[in-house]
């Protein structure tokens, strides 16, 4: 008597889902009812694993909790997290049963079960374990779909029905519930996993400030203007070990000249190297000269007003490359003359043209291959008959799948296929503005107004004419807008592609990057930010005059 409500299957159907009218007979049936359930389960498991995962890797890497890392096997670590996904959903609200709408009840699905009838139900859980799992598949065949959990604890799941007093009643607390805590705890438990992972320092901010001040000078003088540069280079031959015959060490005159203290000996002698008649009060750069060719780097000084510099070093302090010709070298560098724009300007200059003009053709070409692309990706125009909607099915696939590949990605792959430089970046840029536009220009298409396209049908004019005096002119402001939304994206975007080979500004500033010459950056960068700014502003100009 006390399943005699249980196994009704009535009690259960009048709980399904609740439905609009017209499909909710489609709803009142066996496998959906247990399919509701075993995806609110599924749904428990991939939880709770994320928590044993992030718990894990949380332990693993702060040494206090390194004892409390759960090193199992991972049959046993699924059994773990199926064990809890199932005491959870026994004692409380799980987060699957919350998305699931899913509740747990009595027998009369009007009480919440007690707590002897909730450690019934997880026993009977874990018995139905035991035959391959026959106890939880039993509800494939049970007339009142329940499970041996079920049937053995005199409990029932059920999908509520958000209706009547049920409807108005003010929801728990969010901190109020187990599916509550249990979200809070797992954003907490993930913003840590998350802070472990990308290695957040904050006080490096602070400790580490003094590294970026030299970059951020650079940047605030970029390379627009330059004198005339000069250069001044000197060296001198240090053998190592003596040869029989000792060479001569050169004499000082009136020309630049470094001269050192001995002109050869072995690995541990001190050297003292002077230089003469350099330009004065201009630094000198020393440099250890090896056999093998590695500069090795050794001091900047200023030189006095004679243009006289002495320095001294010890030999086994620099380079080894075993026995041979060794040598110094002293270089000098300044600009000197009237103001000029600088090489690099020039550089920059032309190549913002060409990011410019590569964002022009390659948003040129994407608005004339978008345009027809959109009338087969619109589903009001295309998907009328079993035809048109295999059309607009395997466009609009095409689209998503030309749209989710990066233009770095399609710069990449044209580098290879047409070589280094702006050709490339026109590709890649076109194949995403037409999967962009396409989309954009379609979707704008699916919210026309109907009424035209029936009045200009009612005069019996024919597909194209209907498209060209009803459709056309309802999309063009928007299509006006969306095409100088794009070309201002193509601008930015033209810049990047330039990091692989794609042309543009980007090609000089992954170079001058690499190289450490931030002045050539900062160039290049304050270039960019002026024409994104120019183009920003005169095409928000172009948008409130035209659409």
């Amino acid at each position: 008597m006390i399943f005699k409500t249980i196994f009704d299957p009535p009690i259960i159907i009048a709980r399904i889902l609740p439905m609009p009218k017209r499909r909710r007979i489609a709803y009142l049936n066996r496998l959906d009812y247990l399919q509701l359930r075993f995806f609110a389960f599924l749904l428990d498991i991939i939880g709770i694993g994320y928590v044993y995962w992030a718990w894990n890797y949380v332990a693993s890497r702060v040494s206090p909790l390194r004892a409390l890392e759960l090193n199992l096997p991972f049959w046993a670590a699924l059994l773990l997290i199926a064990e809890v996904a199932a005491l959870w959903g026994c004692l409380g609200r799980t987060f699957g049963a919350a998305v699931m709408d899913l509740k747990l009840t009595d027998a009369n699905g009007n009480n919440r079960p007690t707590l002897s009838q909730r450690l019934v139900r997880f026993l009977g859980w874990n018995l139905a374990l035991l035959p391959a799992t026959l106890g939880h598949l039993w509800a494939l065949g049970d007339r009142a779909w329940l499970t041996w959990a079920d049937r053995l604890s005199g409990t029932v799941v059920i999908a509520r029905e958000k209706l009547g007093a049920e409807a108005k009643r003010k929801p728990a607390p969010l901190y109020g519930s187990s599916v509550g805590i249990a979200l809070l705890a797992l954003l907490l438990l993930s913003y840590v996993v998350g802070t472990l992972i990308t290695q957040v320092r904050p006080q490096l901010l602070i400790t580490d400030a003094y590294l970026v001040r030299p970059l951020i000078a650079d940047l605030l003088n970029p390379d627009v203007l330059a004198r005339e540069p000069h250069s001044l280079r000197v060296t001198m031959e240090f053998r190592i070990p003596c040869p029989e015959t000792v060479p001569a060490a050169p004499v000082a005159s009136d020309k630049p000249i470094v001269i050192l203290s001995k002109t050869c000996g072995n690995f541990g002698d001190e050297l003292t190297m002077e230089v003469f008649n350099l330009r004065p009060n201009t630094e000198v750069r020393f440099n250890w000269l090896d056999p093998s060719g590695v500069t090795q780097p050794l001091i900047r000084r200023p030189t006095d007003a004679n243009g006289h510099l002495a320095y001294t070093l010890v030999a086994a302090n620099v380079a080894n490359s075993g026995p041979g010709l060794y040598g110094v070298d002293a270089r000098q560098e300044w600009e000197e003359g009237e103001l000029r724009l600088s090489e690099t300007f020039r550089q920059v200059e032309d190549k913002m043209l060409e990011t410019i003009f590569l964002a022009l053709r390659a948003t040129t070409l994407g608005v004339i291959f978008s345009v027809p692309v959109s009338f087969l990706a619109a589903k009001n125009l295309t998907a009328r008959n079993p035809l048109g909607s295999l059309v607009y099915y395997a466009v609009r696939l095409l689209l998503n799948i030309m749209r989710a590949i990066e233009p770095l990605i399609w710069a990449i792959i044209f580098v290879v296929w047409v070589g280094i430089g702006p050709f490339a970046g026109v590709l890649a840029l076109t194949l995403h503005t037409i999967a962009a536009l396409g989309k954009l220009y379609s979707e704008a298409i699916e919210s026309i107004d109907p009424g035209p396209i029936e009045a200009v049908t009612a005069t019996g004019a024919d597909r194209l004419q209907t498209i060209i005096f009803s459709v056309v002119p309802q999309v063009i402001p928007p299509w006006i807008s969306f095409t100088i939304y794009r070309w201002d994206i193509n601008v930015r975007m033209s810049t990047i592609i330039g990091f692989v080979g794609g042309g543009g500004i980007g090609f000089l500033l992954i170079q001058w990057i690499n190289l450490l010459q931030y002045r050539q950056a900062a160039t290049a960068m304050w270039a960019i930010a002026i024409v994104v700014a120019i183009m920003d502003y005169v095409s928000a100009i172009v948008r409130e005059r035209v659409v």
